[in-house]
């Protein structure tokens, strides 16, 4: 009999242990799950799936809060789309404005959707849709870039390296055959050059020397004494700016005159013209009269000059013989 008790006590304690550890196996999948009591409902759309599956891991900011339940195939506007169905902790405040990220929080790790939370105030209810993003598939964006680079290596690159391989043997054809008188040549102009440089540095030391006397007088020039004259002379320009203004409007004024007196200017003119011709008829006469006046003059201060008395008192010329 004791016998027998030891052997139920024995397959107590083993069947005891078992459902203990299937107990605890189950706790430890809820727990891994993050279905350890009751959940909400929500959904989420994407164009693509990569990556996801049952059982991946949906954040809020970061903390564990459920996973997706289900992915279904929908088809709208002629395309498939991927509805997701995910099971989030019972009683979780998501606000409306919300988005679902996929996101990985490393270049290996699982992704995981990540609710980052809204500003609003209001909260989504349990079977409402929350806003996704997908996440930049950057392995698809490699292998883009690459197919890229082939092209762009076969149609840019490649047609590139073969016209320079054409110059690079044209350039040596020609350094071949011509390269020596090439050289002599270049040789010629080095000296040619060395010759001149001498000359050339002189005029450059005297061009600085003249440089810097210019600027010098320039300096002078623009001193503040000579600025104050210039801006003087300025002034002195806009004044005459205004007499010429004056002169001008003189000067219409004038040329109106001449215009309403028109008759009278032409007899003076007419009258002018017959003075003239009188004088011209008249001028040997006057002319001759001029020079026995100047002679005559001429001789009066020739005496005056000789005996200044004759202005006082003199005697009578005497008469001549006749």
């Amino acid at each position: 009999m004791s016998a027998l008790k030891n052997a139920k006590m024995n397959y107590m304690i083993v069947g005891s242990f078992v459902v203990a550890c299937i107990v605890g196996l189950i706790v430890a999948i809820a727990l891994l799950t993050g279905r350890t009591g009751s959940v909400d409902t929500y959904y989420v759309v994407y164009d693509r799936v990569q990556g996801l599956k049952y059982g991946t891991q949906v954040v809020y900011e970061g903390y564990p809060v459920g996973q997706i339940e289900e992915i279904i195939p929908v088809k709208k506007d002629g395309r498939m789309r991927f509805k997701i169905e995910m099971s989030i902790a019972e009683g979780w405040d998501i606000p409306d404005d919300s988005f679902a990220a996929v996101s990985s929080a490393g270049l290996l790790s699982a992704l995981t959707i990540n609710i980052r939370a809204g500003e609003s105030s209001a909260t989504l209810k349990p079977g409402d849709s929350i806003q996704g993003i997908e996440n930049a598939d950057m392995f698809a964006a490699m292998s883009s870039l690459a197919e890229q680079i082939s092209s762009l290596m076969e149609t840019d690159v490649k047609p590139l390296l073969l016209n320079l391989n054409t110059a690079v043997n044209s350039a040596a054809i020609l350094l071949a055959e011509d390269g020596s008188d090439m050289a002599k040549q270049l040789k010629g102009i080095l000296n040619e050059i060395s010759t001149y440089t001498p000359e050339v540095g002189a005029g450059l030391i005297g061009f600085t020397k003249n440089l810097d006397s210019s600027s010098t007088e320039l300096s002078k020039i623009l001193s503040p004494d000579n600025r104050k004259k210039i801006n003087s002379a300025i002034a002195d320009l806009s004044s005459l700016s205004s007499s010429l203004k004056k002169a001008d409007h003189m000067m219409g004024n004038m040329d109106n005159l001449v215009t309403d007196s028109k008759p009278e200017m032409e007899k003076a003119i007419a009258d002018l013209r017959f003075v003239m011709e009188t004088l011209s008829r008249h001028i040997d006469t006057i002319s001759q009269n001029l020079e026995g006046t100047s002679r005559n003059m001429y001789e009066f201060s020739r005496h005056i000059r000789q005996n200044p008395g004759l202005l006082l008192g003199g005697t009578p010329p005497t008469d001549k013989a006749k």
